[in-house]
């Protein structure tokens, strides 16, 4: 039979703040029993209650044997030549091990031997005085396994074997008492029973140091009824198991994509703090950035931060970074156009002369439309008129863009200056180079006085008066003050067929106005010269004006 003198037993329940590493079961090595013969037992009692030799009671494993020590030599008697007997048991531990029996306590091996006449016992060859019954007589001790007899005991001596160790984890944020792991111990002798109360601290080098990272040794005892003593070493590791905190602001950052979001400077305002460790700013770094390498590009991106404490615990700060479309289309196309109150120029062909383009959705320019219109309704009136055109973004960025339109009555008909550099005129209307110097006069461009020197540097409009095209005309200009410079302009001659020209047929001649006003009693005639257009006659009364140059 196969029976365990001892046992530790480490059961660990999982619970918070504590972990097992392994968990092993500790027993009693199998040379712990004894064998009667070659038959193996736990132990082996012998009770005598004087009764000669039939008076000897025996219990193997708490089981009494039927017939006593009588009956068991009969069964399983054999010689011996150490010592010399014919007819005897021979107890011993398993593996040659030593045994234990009571009163004399450890030897290697027992006999005992019957010869017709009287039991002897022998202790490692070694005959006892008297005999079995004397040996008894001598030693007995009251046992209560299997019952309360008064008699001797032969088992095994050996102390169990604890075959390996186990290691505990507990967190430092929850130190334990040495007690709580004691709880997890379980003693069982084969013998005695359940003896965990029994067990004991050895030695203990965990309590003082429960709040302080490290591995602690701790080793428990436990002895049987016979004295025999087993040991467990415990190891109990004290670990940092709680991440540290990344403390900052956590919100979406918005940024246009025509600016970068410095990571470093948002770095630098985050803080750490850890239960265990001392912690800085320095301990955090950039662990992931999916912003840096799309910041130009529309979307959402994280950037992920993180801190590791010495023990290894590692924690995580994420700032989400939107990159947005903040910037609105630009616009391309004249500011300032001038004509004469004669010409016709509508709101729309101004917006045919204007693009929009977007940084990210491209051209835009189909959908530009009129924001503020101050000019229909007075293009025959002299004076300056805005118009404001708008366009947005599917993002909602909107840009205007706004165009003066300079209504003038000072020079000939069917013409208009684009942004002061450009003339367009609409055959058959011609420039002369006076005339030319009276616009740029007219509308601000150059300023002449009578010390002022004009020279055409360059002339490519002259001789093309009526071929359709753009020439450049450069005018250097000097006075005796030291002013010079030059003016560069384009001139653009228009076919008749892009004018789209508005053809009125009076019912009357202009001098047939004439006429009737000079006749009416409020009509007024007035001739006014300019210098190289020639004159202009003003008839007016309190109705009607007519003007017509001559």
């Amino acid at each position: 039979m196969n029976k365990k003198l001892l046992s530790l037993l480490m059961v660990f329940c999982s619970l918070i703040g504590v972990a097992l590493t392994t968990q092993k079961t500790f027993a009693a090595n199998s040379a712990s029993e004894i064998t009667i013969n070659g038959e193996s037992y736990t132990n082996f009692i012998i009770d005598y209650d004087g009764n000669g030799n039939y008076g000897y009671t025996v219990y193997l494993d708490g089981v009494a044997y039927p017939g006593g020590l009588i009956g068991l030599i009969d069964d399983y008697a054999d010689s011996f030549t150490n010592p010399n007997i014919d007819y005897g048991l021979e107890i011993k531990g398993a593996a040659n091990q030593p045994i234990t029996i009571t009163g004399t306590g450890s030897v290697n091996r027992v006999h005992i031997n019957y010869d017709g006449t009287k039991i002897d016992i022998y202790l490692d060859g070694v005959k006892y005085s008297g005999g079995l019954s004397t040996y008894i007589d001598d030693f007995a001790t009251e046992i209560s396994n299997p019952y309360a007899v008064y008699a001797i005991m032969i088992s095994s001596n050996l102390r169990p074997v604890i075959s390996g160790q186990e290691t505990f984890v507990t967190s430092v944020d929850d130190p334990k008492p040495l007690s709580f792991f004691q709880g997890y111990l379980t003693a069982i002798d084969e013998t005695d029973g359940n003896i965990t109360n029994n067990i004991y601290v050895v030695s203990d080098n965990y309590t003082t140091n429960k709040s302080i990272l490290g591995t602690y040794t701790v080793v428990f005892g436990v002895k049987d009824s016979a004295n025999n003593e087993s040991t467990l070493e415990v190891k109990i590791s004290v670990v940092d198991v709680t991440k540290p905190v990344i403390t900052g602001n956590s919100s979406k950052v918005q940024i246009s994509y025509t600016q970068t979001w410095n990571v470093e400077n948002f770095r630098s305002t985050l803080t750490v703090s850890d239960n265990y460790a001392t912690m800085n700013n320095s301990h955090i770094v950039v662990k992931t950035d999916g912003y840096t390498s799309n910041k130009t590009n529309l979307g959402t991106y994280n950037v992920v931060f993180s801190a590791t404490d010495p023990s290894g615990n590692e924690t995580t700060f994420t700032k989400q970074v939107e990159v947005i479309d903040d910037i609105a289309p630009v616009f391309s196309g004249p500011t300032v156009l001038t004509k004469p109150s004669t010409s016709i120029l509508s709101v729309n062909e101004i917006k045919a002369q204007l693009t929009a383009t977007d940084a990210k959705e491209g051209n835009k320019t189909s959908q530009i439309t009129v924001f503020e219109d101050n000019y229909t309704g007075n293009g025959n009136r002299v004076g300056n008129y805005t118009i404001t055109f708008q366009v947005s973004d599917s993002k909602g960025n909107r840009a205007t863009h706004v165009v003066t339109v300079s209504v003038q009555d000072n020079i000939p008909p069917v013409w208009y200056i684009q942004d002061g550099v450009s003339f367009k005129l609409v055959q058959p209307a011609t420039l002369t180079r006076q005339q030319i110097i009276n616009l740029l006069v007219a509308t601000g461009q150059l300023n002449v006085s009578a010390t002022t020197q004009i020279n055409f540097l360059v002339d490519e409009y002259s001789g093309n008066e009526t071929t359709p095209g753009v020439y450049t005309v450069s005018i250097g200009y000097s006075n005796t003050a030291g002013n010079e410079g030059v003016h560069t302009i384009a001139i653009t001659v228009l076919d008749q067929e892009d004018s789209n020209p508005i053809v009125v047929n009076p019912d009357k001649t202009i001098l047939d106005n004439i006429v009737e006003f000079i006749s009416s009693p409020t009509g007024i005639v007035t001739i006014v010269a300019v210098a190289g257009l020639g004159f202009i006659l003003i008839a007016t009364n309190n109705k009607k004006t007519y003007r017509r140059k001559k």
